[in-house]
């Protein structure tokens, strides 16, 4: 049992490490692209709409590791292997939450900070312009600052501090920034431009998810103890 617990963690380690620096990626080589100048003709046309699809993604992926879990929990029943059958089988699945969250909240960050550093220059008498033009900003914004707060309590001091039930309840506004970010994605898309649809059916099935699950409507697994055949008492 002792190797076992050995290797997994082991394991472990070595997904949490090639998740981060995958995870970095997409900034290192946004970062190498505008170096070689080969963001096309507007860089930071092309730098705001990198940071903020893939802080979409990582909040999509966030959003995924709990039904992935229960379905990895479910087909291992299904296959009746001996490791994997239980729900808690899965946990480390759950700290790599965190990091996809935190992720998703940097390319959100470098998207705000694109915007107020180069297309406002600082100077906030313009927002109000911009946002006479570009209404779909106010949704951005309103979905970043929802985020801030997640970020912050993501370490684990808050959660001891706020307690599992007020800890989950915050963390459950992350269904309306996800609402939130869809629109804003599809109110600043060109007419007759269809990009922003992988990203709208994969919440769609996400919120979706969770709400089928919420109603009682998904099939329940009997808990299993890892074991082929459960004696009888």
């Amino acid at each position: 049992m002792l190797s076992l617990t050995l290797r997994l963690l082991h394991y472990y380690q070595t997904i949490w490490w090639s998740l981060f620096l995958l995870s970095l990626l997409p900034a290192v080589m946004l970062l190498w692209h505008y170096q070689s100048q080969q963001l096309g003709s507007n860089p930071l046309e092309s730098l705001q709409h990198t940071t903020g699809r893939w802080a979409l993604i990582f909040l999509l992926l966030t959003l995924t590791i709990t039904p992935l879990r229960k379905i990895l929990t479910a087909y291992c029943i299904y296959v009746h292997v001996r490791f994997g059958k239980r729900l808690e089988d899965w946990n480390w699945i759950i700290r790599l939450r965190r990091m996809l969250g935190l992720y998703s909240f940097f390319y959100a960050s470098l998207h705000m900070l694109l915007y107020v550093l180069f297309d406002l220059a600082m100077q906030w008498s313009w927002a109000i312009d911009d946002i006479r033009e570009k209404p779909y900003i106010v949704l951005g914004v309103i979905a970043y600052l929802m985020l801030i707060p997640l970020a912050v309590t993501s370490i684990g001091k808050f959660f001891k501090l706020m307690g599992k039930e007020k800890w989950q309840r915050l963390h459950k506004i992350v269904y309306l920034i996800l609402i939130i970010v869809i629109l804003h994605t599809w109110w600043q898309t060109k007419v007759g431009v269809y990009t922003p649809w992988p990203y709208t059916i994969a919440a769609v099935f996400l919120l979706g998810f969770r709400l089928l699950n919420w109603l009682g409507m998904l099939r329940r697994y009997r808990r299993d103890d890892g074991m082929e055949v459960t004696p009888r008492a």
